[in-house]
């Protein structure tokens, strides 16, 4: 996952962001079920691949801030907004320190969660800001067609 900014939010673009406390037990649950119903809001269908994936990076990301920063915080924030049929995630939390691709084992139970975001959206990165750091990704209308190409080039790339 590469350092760069998020795209900018286009003019017109729906939006909406929450906050969870780290202190949560049930973080990753509540927000989850907020972007679906915002999703669905939004008109995406609760069944559409686009949708499961934009959870799934939501589950991933705001998993991965509150699991590896909680020492160091007590918020994670999350910024969804859509355009053209595209959804972008953004989340923030008070760490500086960048995310890790790392090759989970076959035996490993964690460390899959990056992989996965990398694979399953069309566009991914991170960035410094002067609060810690935001991760995010983009979902086109067709992720799933997206991710088939990326795995393959991830696979590749671990190959060599």
């Amino acid at each position: 996952m590469i350092e760069q900014p998020p795209p900018v939010q286009p003019l017109g673009a729906t939006w909406a962001r929450w906050s969870v406390d780290v202190q949560q037990e049930d973080g990753v649950t509540r927000l989850r079920g907020y972007v679906r119903r915002k999703l669905t809001e939004w008109e995406y269908p609760e069944d559409a691949e686009q949708a499961f994936v934009v959870c799934l990076l939501v589950t991933e990301l705001v998993g991965n801030a509150l699991r590896h920063c909680k020492p160091i915080l007590d918020m994670v924030d999350l910024l969804l907004w859509s355009s053209g049929g595209t959804v972008t995630v953004i989340v923030s939390d008070a760490s500086p320190v960048g995310p890790t691709l790392t090759e989970a084992g076959d035996t490993d139970e964690s460390g899959r969660g990056l992989a996965l975001t990398v694979a399953s959206s069309t566009a991914c990165g991170w960035c410094r800001s002067r609060s810690g750091k935001s991760i995010w990704a983009t979902v086109g209308p067709e992720p799933l067609t997206e991710a088939e190409h990326r795995l393959g080039e991830l696979a590749a790339a671990r190959a060599s």
